[in-house]
């Protein structure tokens, strides 16, 4: 039985719906491609006068010799595309057919637009299930993704669906990132040398990683530098910013990461650096108020925070944001008066945090958000629905209690504000991670106004920090200066093997001794002071067993002064200033009556200066001759 051609519609259109001009219209096969598998069309019903394939449009219509025409086909399956004059589809008409997606046009939207195909469209990303991978944890999958890599243009992306992808050998692909969108590998075998993006749709995360879907492995490599290393490399993305680089790669090992510039001979730097908010600000002479003048604008939510001016420590009281001005207390609420004007730098900054949560009286139960962060040592405040209430502890990371309620509410925002001592930045180097343990050398700038090297542990637990250059004559690292974990500190060596032993005072008023250098030239002797918090502070030289005091000159090679120890000594020499310009030498100890013995050696004399005048008055004298035969005279009193 004949068949008319019908179209939904009384004219071709063009994808503007205006009528047709010039267009092909091709009649095929049912469920095949028309333009491949063309059935006879006829212009009668009576299936005599064949049209010629492909047909033309005229304002809409199939035109035969300029005339609108009707087409007849014998059957009444059959499959038909219409396309514009360019060749590009804009219509079909399936009655069962299933055209090829390579004669189907795509034309994207927006000014500048090219169209292109289906086919073509649907090829920039590849699925792994196109190569037949199932995805159900159990099959092996790893032929699939071998196939996908193989068919997929360098720079496209292969698409992994949901599910678990098997994979029993290792799959090594070069130029193709893998997208996983919940989806997940087992098995032994990896994916290596590709880009993998991660999305999580449970938790709506979003991650990249290199190498495999989990980890950054030691196998893809980002640029190269001048030295051959291949890695990550930061920067020289832009010839206008400069071509080159820094690079991280794996240092002989995969698990010892190294920077270095891409740029011959270059030095290189890695620096840490804080996200404050930071500025110069001036103080107001006699008054608590601070003006912003430069750097970042001051914030009506710092109120209650800490602020840095300099090396001291405030609290905002209140913030005028109109003019950038505020007024602060001191850390504990009491009052502030600044005695000059001086432009300081100001340092706003700590961890903070925001959210959606729920409270019932004085405990917080965070909803989605930011955790909570378990740090009370510093000030923790937390913003709920806009009031502002204090913390006063924190269950990690979904619970705190405060110190006031805040009644029962659901699902209104927070935000919180705390800090670790104050800490702007900080270098960790971990000992342990994990196990509930953290073991840390950190290097720590803080917003308070000083930097601090520390070796440390979360518990009980602590441990020495060395520094030294090379190493012993046994192979062993020298540990020129040591800081003990009872505080003290050595120099030239550890407790046993040191120089110099200094004692740890642990926050207590004390005295001390101050060492203090000279200048070439001037005269001045280096000297020692014993300086502290009493008013008289004296010192005290201890030797150990039978250890002398000796004093000498000379790169040690003359004998000025010795003093021995004895065991089992009762008294002692004291030697007294004057103001009346005489010494006195006294004898001190336990007994009532103490000689002064003056022994010289062998044959030697105890020899006397002759006297000075200005002495005491004299009540006699005993007169000795010395070897010149010359008598003097010794002063008795």
């Amino acid at each position: 039985m004949p068949a008319l051609i019908q179209v939904p519609f009384s004219v071709f259109q063009d994808r503007d719906g205006q009528p047709l001009e010039n267009g092909y219209v091709w009649i095929g096969e049912p469920n095949l491609n028309p333009q491949t598998n063309p059935v006879v069309a006829y212009y009668d019903e009576a299936l005599t006068i064949v049209a010629a394939q492909p047909l033309r449009t005229l304002n809409g219509y199939i035109s035969r010799a300029g005339s609108p025409a009707q087409v007849y086909v014998n059957g009444v399956d059959f499959s038909i595309l219409v396309q514009d004059s360019k060749g590009s589809m804009v219509y079909n008409f399936p009655e069962g057919n299933d055209l090829n997606a390579a004669v189907v046009a795509y034309d994207p939207a927006g000014a500048g637009a090219v169209a292109t195909t289906v086919q073509a469209k649907l090829r920039e990303s590849v699925s792994v299930k196109d190569f037949g991978a199932v995805g159900n944890g159990v099959a092996d999958d790893a032929a699939a993704f071998n196939a996908a890599h193989a068919a997929t243009p360098s720079g496209a992306t292969i698409y992994v669906p949901p599910g678990t992808y098997y994979l029993g050998s290792t799959v090594t692909t070069t130029y193709r990132p893998f997208f996983f969108d919940a989806a997940i590998t087992n098995g032994p075998g990896s994916i290596v040398g590709a880009l993998v993006h991660t999305s999580d749709s449970t938790y709506g995360t979003q991650s990249f990683g290199v190498g495999t879907a989990y980890q950054i492995g030691a196998y893809y490599k980002f640029g190269r530098n001048f030295g051959g290393q291949r890695g990550l490399t930061i920067g020289g993305g832009d010839a206008a910013d400069g071509t080159n680089g820094n690079t991280f790669f794996p240092d002989a090992y995969s698990g010892w990461t190294t920077i270095q510039p891409t740029r011959n001979e270059s030095s290189s730097e890695l620096t840490i650096q804080p996200s404050s908010s930071a500025g110069t600000a001036s103080q107001g002479i006699g008054t608590n108020v601070v003006t912003r003048v430069t750097g970042a604008t001051f914030a009506a939510g710092w109120v209650g925070r800490p602020i840095f001016l300099g090396t001291g420590t405030y609290k905002v009281a209140s913030v005028n944001v109109g003019a950038q001005t505020l007024t602060v207390t001191t850390i504990g609420g009491g009052a502030v008066v600044f005695a000059s004007g001086a432009t300081v730098t100001f340092i706003v900054t700590g961890v903070i945090g925001s959210g959606i949560c729920s409270t019932n009286g004085v405990t917080v139960t965070r909803v989605s958000g930011d955790p909570f962060v378990p740090l009370t040592n510093t000030e923790y405040i937390i913003i709920i629905n806009g009031v502002t209430y204090t913390v006063s502890a924190v269950t990690p990371v979904n619970s705190l209690t405060l110190s006031s309620t805040a009644g029962v509410q659901t699902n209104v925002t927070y935000t919180f504000y705390t800090s670790v001592d104050y800490l702007s930045s900080a270098l960790r180097v971990q000992r342990m991670s994990g196990a509930g343990f953290e073991e840390v050398l950190s290097i720590g700038a803080y917003a308070s106004g000083y930097f601090h090297i520390q070796a440390a542990s979360g518990g009980s637990l602590q441990y020495p920090l060395y520094v030294g250059t090379g190493y012993n004559g046994s192979g062993s690292k020298r540990q020129q200066l040591s800081f003990q974990t009872n505080g003290d500190t050595t120099v030239g060596g550890d407790q046993t093997k040191c120089s110099v032993l200094v004692k740890d005072r642990n926050e207590v008023a004390s005295n001390f001794f101050n060492f203090d250098g000279s200048t070439v030239g001037g005269g001045q002797a280096p000297a020692l002071y014993m300086r502290g918090a009493d008013t008289n502070v004296g010192a005290g030289f201890d030797a150990q067993g039978s250890g002398n005091f000796t004093f000498t000159s000379h790169s040690f090679g003359v004998v000025n002064f010795r003093v021995t120890a004895t065991a089992s000594g009762t008294s002692h020499l004291e030697v007294t200033a004057s103001t009346v310009n005489t010494p006195v030498l006294f004898a001190v100890g336990t007994a009532a009556d103490l000689d002064v013995k003056l022994q010289p050696k062998g044959a030697g004399l105890v020899m006397l200066t002759a006297y000075t005048a200005g002495a005491p008055a004299a009540t006699g004298y005993i007169s000795v001759k010395d070897s010149t035969g010359t008598t003097r005279k010794l002063l008795v009193g």
